[in-house]
């Protein structure tokens, strides 16, 4: 995200010829939370005129129509025009927020501020580096070390039968946390065998920067009674419901449940779901997840480490604290 920031002052600093400092929104207290877990919300000022300034955690996941609805619930709330930011957004979504008048930025691709007559884009574009995040697999090699003890060596084929992965893509995951200094590996007998070098508070400390929000995307749904229960049954409790349960924090005015990427695609096959693009008129939040909540699910919960990593990124002062207090629960 603060790469992103950066990004933005580099590109209106070239194009516009001035320098912006973007600063978070304290006082976002009246936003709907479910936009506090979707955006990061700065002020900011462009030719002497304030703005909300968005920035999307979840990109790729929003369609323009959506964008459109959150921009507007966010003016509203705020009393201020809004920009949405991300830092890549294909060329046919760019033109269908251009056709809703949604104002927006992308660093080294396109600026859109109509108000104040502003269309820059730029023909060509270099892939922006990435930054270096665990996948999905490897990331679920250290929650698994991190809830059931990193003492023992692992080895590919017992530890993917437990994770629902292929062998290769375990042995692949090992690759990956050796290339980044989580661990080692090394033969014993005839089996290649994996271990971290750092156990507990230390290993989590060691691999939070390299982790990754666990969802894929944030859905509302409006779905009938018996299909809210089969999801409630096939799903975990997730999100700010899972944290209410934890801690003293109020829980939300829905119920939120994740659910494996690979369960939701067969679940939208089979059952009638009405997806929404705002809360209103939603019965539930779902949040459909790159790895399977089931791994390490407590009393239908998600794992805390994963609860930490989809809620980290929420502004809010309430929500910090909570996670603070169940992540001193842990007893390591």
């Amino acid at each position: 995200m603060q790469d992103l920031i950066e990004n933005l002052k580099i590109y209106l600093l070239e194009v516009l010829g001035f320098k912006i400092d973007p600063k978070i929104l304290k006082s976002n207290d009246n936003l709907p939370i479910f936009l506090k877990h979707q955006y990061v919300i700065y002020s900011i000022v462009v030719l002497d005129k304030s703005y909300i300034l968005a920035i999307a955690k979840y990109p790729d996941e929003a369609t323009p129509s959506q964008i459109s609805k959150h921009m507007e619930l966010i003016e509203k709330n705020t009393k201020k025009s809004c920009i949405f930011a991300t830092e890549k957004l294909p060329a046919y979504n760019r033109a269908r927020l251009i056709a809703h008048r949604i104002r927006f930025i992308i660093p080294k691709v396109q600026m859109y501020l109509p108000d104040l007559g502003i269309d820059c884009r730029q023909t060509t574009s270099k892939p922006n580096s990435v930054s270096q995040v665990l996948t999905a697999s490897a990331q679920t090699v250290v929650i698994y070390a991190l809830i059931h003890g990193a003492n023992e060596h692992f080895i590919p084929s017992k530890l993917a039968e437990k994770l629902k992965y292929t062998r290769m893509t375990m042995t692949r995951a090992f690759n990956e946390l050796e290339a980044l200094g989580l661990g080692k590996t090394l033969r014993k007998g005839k089996e290649r065998c994996f271990y971290f070098q750092k156990r507990g508070e230390i290993l989590w400390k060691q691999a939070l920067p390299l982790m990754q929000n666990p969802i894929k995307k944030v859905l509302w749904i409006q779905v009938t009674k018996s299909v809210f229960e089969k999801i409630k049954a096939l799903g975990f409790i997730a999100g700010i419901s899972a944290l209410s349960l934890q801690s003293n924090l109020n829980s939300s005015s829905y119920p939120i449940f994740a659910l494996f990427k690979d369960g939701w695609k067969t679940l939208i096959k089979s059952e009638e779901i009405n997806i929404l693009p705002i809360s209103e008129g939603a019965n539930m939040q779902l949040e459909v997840w790159n790895y399977d909540p089931d791994l390490f699910d407590e009393n239908h919960i998600v794992d805390p480490f994963s609860l930490f990593l989809s809620l980290r990124g929420i502004e809010d002062e309430r929500v910090e604290k909570a996670l603070m207090d169940i992540m001193e629960k842990i007893k390591w």
